[in-house]
């Protein structure tokens, strides 16, 4: 094969502009994680969370599983 059929770049479809420029890390980053929800049913998380809250929160449920 001497040409690759992948695009150089990824090339938004018409009409999905603006969709795909808030694709930003930044904004992914600071949304709120739905596998929180899903896999510890988190309902209260906040972006601003502390450390210290989020690890005591993931630590409980090994604590319940290793006794």
């Amino acid at each position: 094969m001497d040409v690759s059929p992948y695009p150089d770049r990824i090339v938004p479809n018409n009409g999905h502009e603006k969709e795909l420029a808030e694709r930003m890390l930044a904004r992914l980053y600071n949304q709120r994680p739905a596998w929180l929800d899903a896999a510890y049913g988190w309902g209260d998380y906040r972006a601003d969370m502390a450390d210290e809250e989020i690890l005591k929160r993931l630590l409980a449920p090994n604590l319940q599983r290793s006794a």
